[in-house]
């Protein structure tokens, strides 16, 4: 068939090919063969229509947040179109855990079983991709082999003789005899995905469920029954989704939480958050649960990784991680957390869970985005394959059976976060629009205008996370294509003082930024152009932090700290000066210089309050000098410069 003819057939609506094979029967024609043939080409041309869409999804380059979505959402709606018998003849049944979320999100289940794509659903494949890319090439590279100090010399000694992929399980064994060397392998695999997670999500203060006062002073959209989420007013792990947590490289330890155990989830290691009920009402629903940390299963062993620590918590001997029975049975385990007199002097400084609370029921919490349970995206997932193929899906319930002969669980439900989450970015996008003749309004969305906005319109800076996400990150050779490496310097080389203050005498740099001088008002202009120049300052700032980071995660220390040295200078907000001494930090370790890194760590520690990451940056001090460095003295230490 001509290539015309076929792009006709992939207009044809499904009405169509049965008024097209009406009328062969009609004219006379063989019906049988032509009716076949006429439907193969139909299902090449809704294959062809679905590839398209999802190149789209795969492209290295990133694209306008609304043109994303128009095009992805429109593509695959397209394609379900000339697929609506396969879906509805598609065996899908809602997943039973759903029975467990609280009432105030039921009224988001009613589309599961639509067939029509929504604009969020292309943000959500393409953090899949993500998570898909990261959680292979996390688990392919060395561990870092300071990550866990109590265990670093073992790392070593064996390293000397073995492989550091070895070495690095080997004394996982070691130290936990209990498992078996697969079993010792996944709990590797989980280390560097946590791990990752930790440098990767710069940690921010976990806030309070919103009181009905909180919401009557701070909501950005107006519903009846003033739900905190549908009001637009943030909480504990629900502000942002797992795409954007990655985008923006911010968040709190429970959305921090919900990026391990998806990074987690491509690998098939089982996380779950683990929550604690009150002692004398377990049904309380999920928003009155306390909860704690996410937790690695693996066979009866639930291993606590602490994502506002940025730690393992330490167990029961050297080396060891804390199980979940380890610290029923000695509850002293989290009371050690509590950092000494020596360590600070701050009024904060005992570790935030209260150790009583450990003997309440537990509660997990399975992670599953609200997309990954819809029926659109179980058919899309099966019509996916090769390199093309995307984990659309989750299936908690399978998850919660495996959970349910454990002891320790009292009970399983669905994590709710990222439910809310949809539900308060709702309530911002009305906020948003609103904003325009609202004041109030307007003020009260300074955190999205100042942390996500310029993020969200600037496609140079997305791109390049984009490829650092995708591990592209140097430039092939004999390819004009750039890598996250080149794509970040040259947002800082370029952007300097000098033209961000004269960008008015750059014609061509504000046509590539979408200045059109003659198209806009004076003041339109001036209104445009000012926003532009700061918008350059934060993106410049944003660069040389994630250029660091991307040295780091490269294993060449020395280069990220040269580049987290420039950081203070070009971040104009300080949006990234609590997270530097941290990643600067680990860098010096990587260079046995743990003087340094101890120096590093112990900024902040006598502040009346702590930073969000302080107290796991001084529990990782103490380690360092407990099992690598007992000279370095308890106090003093000056930062390096």
């Amino acid at each position: 068939m001509r290539l015309k003819g076929l792009l006709g057939l992939m207009r044809l609506t499904r009405i169509d090919v049965v008024g097209f094979c009406i009328c062969i029967a009609m004219s006379g024609c063989t019906p049988q063969a032509t009716v076949v043939d006429v439907s193969t080409q139909v299902q090449m041309a809704s294959s062809d229509n679905l590839d398209v869409t999802i190149d789209y999804l795969f492209s290295e380059d990133q694209f306008a947040m609304n043109e994303i979505e128009e095009k992805v959402s429109g593509g695959l709606n397209r394609w379900i179109s000339d697929e609506s018998v396969t879906f509805d003849e598609f065996a899908w049944q809602p997943d039973p855990l759903l029975e467990t979320l609280p009432t105030e999100v039921k009224p988001l289940l009613d589309d599961l079983a639509s067939e029509n794509f929504k604009a969020l659903d292309p943000h959500y494949l393409q953090g899949q991709i993500w998570f898909k890319a990261l959680a292979d090439t996390i688990t392919s590279r060395p561990v870092f082999r300071t990550f866990w100090p109590p265990l670093t010399k073992q790392i070593n000694a064996i390293a000397a003789t073995e492989s550091i992929d070895d070495a690095f399980p080997k004394a996982l064994r070691a130290v936990h005899p209990e498992l078996s060397d697969e079993q010792a392998r996944h709990l590797a695999d989980a280390c560097k995905l946590f791990d990752w997670t930790i440098r990767n999500v710069y940690l921010l203060d976990r806030a309070g469920w919103p009181s009905p006062q909180d919401v009557d002073e701070k909501y950005l959209a107006e519903v009846d029954s003033k739900w905190a989420p549908s009001s637009g007013v943030g909480g504990p792990g629900y502000q942002r989704f797992n795409w954007q947590l990655l985008t923006y490289g911010r968040g709190d330890d429970l959305e921090r939480a919900r990026v391990f155990a998806q990074l987690a989830q491509q690998r098939n290691i089982d996380v779950v958050m683990l929550a604690f009920a009150s002692p004398t009402d377990s049904s309380a629903p999920n928003d009155k649960l306390t909860p704690w940390l996410p937790a690695v299963v693996i066979g009866e062993h639930l291993f606590l990784f602490d994502t506002r620590l940025g730690l393992p918590i330490p167990g029961t001997a050297e080396g060891r991680f804390a199980t979940l029975a380890d610290v029923r049975k000695n509850p002293r385990l989290v009371k050690s957390l509590d950092l000494t007199v020596d360590e600070s002097t701050s009024d904060d400084s005992d570790y935030w869970l209260d150790s009583e609370i450990l003997s309440a029921p537990v509660v997990a919490l399975i992670d599953a985005p609200l997309e990954s349970l819809t029926k659109r995206m179980a058919v899309l997932e099966r019509s996916l394959t090769g390199q093309k193929r995307i984990v659309c899906t989750s299936h908690p319930s399978q998850f919660a059976e495996r959970l349910k002969s454990n002891p320790l669980i009292q009970d399983v439900r669905l994590w709710p976060a990222e439910f809310y989450v949809h539900q308060f970015r709702a309530g911002v996008n009305e906020g948003i629009q609103q904003s325009r003749f609202n004041a109030d309004i307007r003020d009260r969305l300074a955190w999205h205008y100042g942390d996500e906005e310029y993020i969200d319109g600037y496609v140079r800076l997305r791109t390049a996370k984009n490829k650092y996400f995708l591990n592209k990150l140097e430039s092939p050779r004999g390819v004009k294509v750039k890598g996250a490496f080149e794509l970040f310097s040259t947002m800082i080389v370029i952007y300097t003082d000098d033209l961000i203050d004269n960008l008015d005498n750059h014609e061509t740099v504000l046509h590539a930024v979408g200045i059109q001088r003659k198209a806009l008002s004076q003041l339109e202009y001036q209104q445009r152009l000012a926003a532009v120049k700061a918008q350059m300052r934060l993106v410049r700032g944003d660069a040389t932090y994630f250029l660091g980071l991307c040295h780091l995660e490269n294993n060449d220390p020395s280069t990220a700290n040269t580049w987290f040295a420039r950081v203070e200078a070009l971040d104009n907000r300080g949006h990234w000066k609590a997270s530097v001494p941290y990643l600067a930090g680990r860098a010096h370790e990587m260079l046995d210089q743990n003087e340094d890194a101890i120096a590093l760590y112990q900024i902040g520690q006598n502040d009346t309050k702590l930073g969000p990451q302080t107290h796991g940056n001084l529990i990782r001090a103490r380690l360092i000098k407990t099992f690598l460095a007992p000279e370095i003295p308890t106090s003093g230490t000056n930062p390096p410069n």
